[in-house]
């Protein structure tokens, strides 16, 4: 069975072809948004919604292997869910792994946008396998997001 190694949440992982290896850029541990503006983008926001989707760009990398490296493996599927700070699942999404193919094998997955709402608090990233109908979450990253208040203007 496949074996997670590990996950980041960065802003941009990048492959070099030529040795297949991954320089991971701007690794995201929190992210701060101003009070004001996102008062301003909620006022302006669709009736009734509750939270807004900011266009953070990042990715979440992955490394993936067979549990033995000489073993070929069935294929298997892994799933990215995105928990918003109110503990509500935002989204999923599923990705093939081709341990029958390859050995190590590494998920990128692009995240255009993440839900914020009104609170400061904790977003997670859980990370799962597929085990026949089951499904194991094998990392869980956490993402604090705090709406801080603006500085209060120099006194001259």
């Amino acid at each position: 069975m496949a074996e997670h190694i590990w996950s980041v949440l960065c802003y941009k992982g990048v492959e070099d072809k030529s040795t297949n290896q991954i320089s991971l850029l701007e690794v995201i541990e929190k992210v701060v948004l101003q009070a004001d503006f996102l008062e301003s983008a909620l006022r302006n926001a669709p009736e009734g919604a509750k939270r807004l989707l900011m266009p953070l760009q990042v990715q979440l990398v992955s490394w993936w292997r067979r549990s033995d490296r000489d073993q070929v493996e069935e294929p298997t599927r892994a799933r990215l869910a995105i928990i918003d700070v109110d503990g509500e699942e935002f989204s999923n999404n599923e990705m093939a792994l081709p341990m029958d193919e390859h050995h190590r094998y590494r998920t990128i997955v692009k995240i255009p946008a993440m839900p914020i709402d009104r609170g400061s608090g904790t977003m997670w990233f859980t990370v799962s396998l597929q085990d026949g109908e089951e499904w194991a979450v094998v990392a869980s990253l956490p993402l604090e997001v705090e709406i801080s208040n603006p500085a209060p203007p120099a006194e001259t």
